[in-house]
């Protein structure tokens, strides 16, 4: 059991992930918009630790829409860029989504942004434990991110190997 190898985490058996291609959240009509809101709030009441892609949307626009949709849940995202480095709100977006629950435990959080929109590492502290989460929306990578990502991989996976009673990974 984990619970044996982790005293600092009281409530980790009860920690629920899930991942969601939202498609357009901050883009679609307002009755498709609200069908996906009540879908994203009863998600929330089931989950801790929700990783979106695709939401789409201006800069900080997912982060005012969860801070009003899901009160005190914390929000990590990544807008996507265009070829000439400007946000793009009509594609991709990622967004990592704590629970307040959890979040409430984390003495120290810690964001990566490896590929704009598409890939964030969001690691968490609590206590001496840490929780790491890959939230990635494989959409046209080159060699290059890709091999970015399994090094970021590959480093979490090596603390792990370490310390395996202060260490859980997740890529989602």
């Amino acid at each position: 059991s984990l619970m044996g190898l982790i005293p600092n985490i009281h409530e980790l058996h009860k920690m629920h992930i899930l991942t969601w291609n939202c498609r357009g959240l901050c883009l679609v009509e307002s009755a498709a918009r609200q069908r996906m809101v009540n879908h994203l709030c009863s998600f929330a009441g089931r989950h801790s630790i929700i990783s979106l892609q695709e939401t789409h949307g201006e800069p900080g626009e997912i982060e005012a829409f969860i801070s009003s949709t899901l009160p005190g849940w914390k929000t990590f995202a990544s807008g996507t860029r265009d070829r000439e480095d400007r946000f793009s709100p009509g594609a991709g977006r990622v967004a990592t989504l704590i629970a307040p629950s959890l979040w409430d435990q984390v003495i120290h959080s810690e964001v990566q942004i490896l590929i704009p929109g598409r890939c964030v590492a969001v690691s968490l502290a609590i206590d001496s434990f840490n929780i790491n989460i890959l939230n990635v929306h494989n959409f046209e990578f080159s060699n290059r991110q890709v091999s970015g990502i399994g090094r970021h991989i590959s480093s979490w996976r090596l603390a792990t190997l370490d310390s395996p009673e202060s260490n859980l990974s997740f890529v989602l």
